[in-house]
């Protein structure tokens, strides 16, 4: 693991912080089995993201929250969806030099 710190551009970034839900991070939630709760814990992940969300929003990086919800009824979902079909191969991290990088209006 490298020590160098990682340089962000805080104009062409966001923060994603996702599936911080009660299902999926609490002992009692639907996915408690997982042994997500448990790791969530020993991980601190919730002041973690705290602290970054705080960091991100300081530096004028904005903060996206992602919920998955299925509403009874909904045809064609699954209450435990797969994760993004995107590869990494068409993503870039917003630290990667020649990162599109956003308009800031």
């Amino acid at each position: 693991m490298s020590t160098e710190r990682l340089r962000v551009d805080a104009r062409s970034c966001a923060l994603i912080i996702q599936d911080l839900q009660n299902d999926v991070i609490t002992e009692a939630g639907a996915f408690a089995d997982s042994g997500a709760p448990g790791h969530a814990k020993s991980q601190g992940i919730v002041a973690n993201a705290q602290r970054l969300a705080d960091a991100a929003r300081s530096a004028g990086t904005p903060v996206i929250h992602v919920h998955y919800i299925v509403e009874a009824g909904a045809r064609g979902l699954k209450q435990n969806a797969p994760s993004s079909s995107v590869s990494k191969s068409r993503t870039r991290s917003c630290a990667e030099p020649g990162a599109p990088r956003r308009s800031r209006a």
